[in-house]
């Protein structure tokens, strides 16, 4: 007796965004649903689900953000020698609502900038880079069905001002882009300019 495969119903939608960010020149990438209560705060200020028995300290709540996953992935490659990282994982995170838990589908990209040079227009590297990401951004909400997409500065407060931007698609917000502060960046080693895209 066999069974018949059940497609899920956005299992075509996936798959052409897969191909799409490989097209893009990223890999994909898989991080751990477990982080720290620090990082919950500091990258998503939603209320978590805790671990009754947690492996540490480090991985006690479920996470609220692909954010640090990624920031983890990009220093583990930029500490084993590799330049130019570009990277996205397509993601559940978890959120308590009253007394249930909300699991949300989320998508992150993360690419690393080598240096702070300008280039022959003028821009410094790290402005090319975030007008490439918000490029890559534009490019995977070009499918999408809307009548008006904006940008403004409105982000978190782990992007650096002045390099990070939120994408708005008819009054919702559907991505925040730009550089990771460089606080952030320090406490991590990530030794290169770091750029988080985040849905």
């Amino acid at each position: 007796y066999a069974s018949a495969v059940v497609e899920l119903p956005d299992a075509k939608k996936n798959e052409k965004l897969h191909s799409a960010l490989l097209a893009l020149g990223y890999n994909e990438a898989i991080s751990l649903t477990f982080i720290s209560h620090e990082e919950a705060e500091q990258f998503a200020r939603a209320p978590v689900i805790e671990l009754d028995n947690p492996l540490s300290e480090e991985a006690s709540v479920m996470r609220t953000s692909l954010v640090p996953g990624m920031l983890n992935m990009l220093a583990y490659n930029l500490n084993r020698g590799s330049d130019n990282v570009r990277l996205f994982e397509s993601g559940n995170v978890f959120e308590r609502a009253d007394a249930n838990a909300v699991e949300r589908k989320h998508i992150c990209l993360g690419a690393t900038s080598p240096s702070s040079a300008k280039n022959a227009g003028g821009w410094g590297t790290n402005s090319g880079i975030f007008f490439e990401i918000k490029g890559d951004v534009e490019n995977l909400l070009h499918d999408f069905e809307w009548r008006r997409l904006d940008f403004d500065t409105q982000v978190g407060e782990y992007y650096r001002s002045g390099l990070a931007a939120r994408a708005v698609m008819d009054g919702v917000t559907v991505a925040q882009f730009g550089q990771i502060r460089l606080d952030i960046a320090s406490s991590r080693k990530l030794r290169q300019d770091v750029f988080i895209a985040r849905s």
